[in-house]
């Protein structure tokens, strides 16, 4: 049996008491754990849920997390297309039928994705919970959504801060940047005991493709990672496709290779 913390508690009470509310917090926080006892708490008071995320990876993880169903947000409003764009189904003429609705991820919901899934809540029925980390960057579309609602102030929000003990190296790194403070990598590669982040750094283009290539091609795979589904490569100045170029070329990536 879980036992919530005092901040948790009051999430789970704040969604009980209000039409509409949030839950903010960073990596490590119990975010879960609170979704998790929302969504039972609602069941055993015989109450319909629904449980989204922009993306369907996004909706996979709350599902997972949550073992309860949970579908991407074109999904549930029953999206359908028209010439080259959506069209939603579910609407004010047609709303969603749930007694909670769960919306994770909410920081890269696009503004007219939120308008959209907004029309879509009963008001007579429906309470609405929003989760995610205002720390995040916002939605590739427009709109920065989380950030508004928080700083609106007319919203119910708890914001969870206690960072647990098994969250390893990478989330605790996370929280330190987040409040101006440097923080220091794993001593040693360790992700079940939460030592879990490492830093390298190269000055040469050269040495950076070299190593990750070295990292992406053989180490990952030695440690049993599938470095097609497994391993991920991001760069913040590179567009994907130029970035997947970049891998190919160096040989990271496999020509017609590119995902699972």
């Amino acid at each position: 049996m879980i036992t919530l913390t005092d901040e948790q508690k009051s999430a789970v009470q704040m969604t009980r008491d209000n039409r509409i509310s949030i839950l903010v917090g960073g990596p490590g926080v119990g975010k879960t754990t609170v979704t998790k006892e929302i969504v039972q708490a609602a069941l055993d008071n015989h109450e319909s849920v629904s449980l989204c995320a922009p993306s369907g990876k996004a909706s996979r993880r709350a599902s997972e997390a949550t073992n309860y169903p949970a579908s991407t947000i074109h999904k549930l409003l029953e999206a359908k297309m028209e010439g080259s764009e959506f069209v939603f189904t579910r609407g004010e003429v047609v709303p969603l039928g749930c007694d909670l609705l769960i919306c994770d991820e909410t920081s890269m919901v696009s503004n007219d994705l939120m308008a959209s899934l907004l029309r879509a809540v009963d008001v007579n029925k429906t309470r609405v919970l929003f989760i995610g980390d205002q720390d995040q960057l916002p939605s590739i579309s427009a709109g920065s959504v989380l950030r508004d609602f928080l700083n609106s102030k007319v919203i119910p929000t708890t914001e969870l801060n206690q960072v647990f003990r098994n969250s390893g190296d990478i989330v605790k790194s996370c929280h330190k940047i987040k409040i101006g403070e440097r923080y220091s990598p794993s001593v040693s590669l360790d992700p079940s005991n939460g030592l879990n982040i490492r830093h390298v750094e190269q000055s040469s283009p050269r040495r950076i493709v070299e190593t990750i290539r070295e990292l992406v091609v053989n180490r990952m795979p030695a440690r049993g990672y599938n470095p097609i589904c497994r391993v991920r490569a991001e760069s913040l100045k590179l567009s994907v496709n130029s970035w997947s170029t970049a891998c190919r070329r160096a040989g990271i990536i496999p020509s017609g290779m590119s995902r699972c």
